[in-house]
């Protein structure tokens, strides 16, 4: 009698136990979608203020739950040029620099901006065929 209540009592607590596994929120995996550009593609869905105009797309992602947006662009344009649209059309925009996240120098500029509950990190830097690279990611606070 002692034993068929023992195994009894297991069988409940494994029941029980498998409900309570079921019923934990599953954890939300974030993943990158990339997406390669194809002549005539929007380069949204970021702001357009964050989009240089005298560049084309080169490659767009997004995590799945949408926190994150990176676009990478490539332009003719000089370090110098791009830099400076940043630095003057941002802050019309409403968004503001953080300096300590923030650096320049001959071969690269990093610029760190915040509006909102947003922050936009951009990357301008040679790439390998003579164009400067632009990549901008934008993140979402919670």
């Amino acid at each position: 009698m002692k034993k068929s209540l023992f195994f009894i009592g297991i069988i409940i607590a494994i029941v029980i136990l498998s409900c309570g596994e079921s019923q934990k929120p599953k954890e939300k995996k974030t993943k990158w979608i990339g997406q390669e550009f194809e002549e005539g593609l929007k380069l949204n869905p970021l702001p357009d203020e964050l989009i240089y105009p005298n560049a084309e797309g080169k490659k767009l992602q997004i995590t799945t739950d949408e926190k994150e947006k990176e676009i990478i662009l490539s332009t003719m344009d000089n370090l110098n040029k791009v830099d400076k649209y940043y630095e003057q059309n941002l802050p019309k925009h409403g968004w503001k620099k953080v300096i300590e996240g923030s650096y320049r120098n001959s071969r690269k500029s990093s610029l760190y901006y915040e509006k909102e509950n947003r922050e936009a990190l951009i990357n301008i830097s040679p790439d390998n065929d003579d164009r400067i690279e632009i990549i901008v990611l934008l993140r979402f606070a919670n």
